[in-house]
């Protein structure tokens, strides 16, 4: 929906603008004579004004476009005191530092939301030391997240947690510290 909403935006604009600037040249005398006889001398100052409005319109477009390109999405949901929204940024923010803090073996992470049929679809993409066992830690991640969106956020319809290993990566140095002292 949103490629969508963007290329009207630029479509309508480009068709505003155009139109506008055609008017005002027409009403300046800077077409060429075949085009302006299409017209009557009479009606140069109402297509005029006709093509300043259709400029102020583009522009009026651009800005609105903008602004609604711009809004970034949010899980809302609704207390006795009124609506709250955690833009997704912040989740995505938060489930990088809760899963490298809390997920024994994850080194880096990213995370992705977005929305799905079903409700929040979440991608998480990390890179693990190779010496975990994926399935475990994976399942572990998906329910750590899971848990968290349901029991902290209350964030019921959840789609998917995706996870994707980009890397395996050697066990970190303080690991290899550790098992040199025992």
């Amino acid at each position: 929906m949103r490629v969508y909403t963007y290329f009207m935006v630029v479509i309508s604009t480009a068709i505003l603008l155009a139109l506008g600037v055609m008017a005002l040249l027409y009403a300046s005398n800077l077409l060429s004579s075949t085009i302006v006889n299409y017209f009557a001398e009479e009606g140069k100052w109402i297509v005029g004004i006709v093509g300043a409005f259709f400029v102020l319109l583009a522009l009026g477009e651009v800005y609105t476009g903008g602004r609604l390109l711009k809004q970034e999405p949010a899980v809302s949901f609704e207390n006795p005191l009124g609506e709250v929204k955690i833009s997704y940024s912040a989740l995505e923010d938060y489930l990088k530092r809760m899963v490298t803090g809390e997920i024994r073996g994850v080194k880096k992470v990213r995370a992705k939301l977005g929305e799905g049929r079903g409700g929040l679809n979440v991608t998480i993409t990390a890179e693990v030391e190779e010496e975990e066992n994926i399935p475990r830690l994976t399942n572990g991640l998906q329910e750590r997240v899971s848990s968290y969106l349901k029991d902290t956020l209350g964030i019921t319809s959840l789609s998917q947690i995706r996870v994707h290993i980009v890397r395996l990566s050697p066990p970190r140095p303080e690991k290899f510290a550790k098992e040199e002292e025992e």
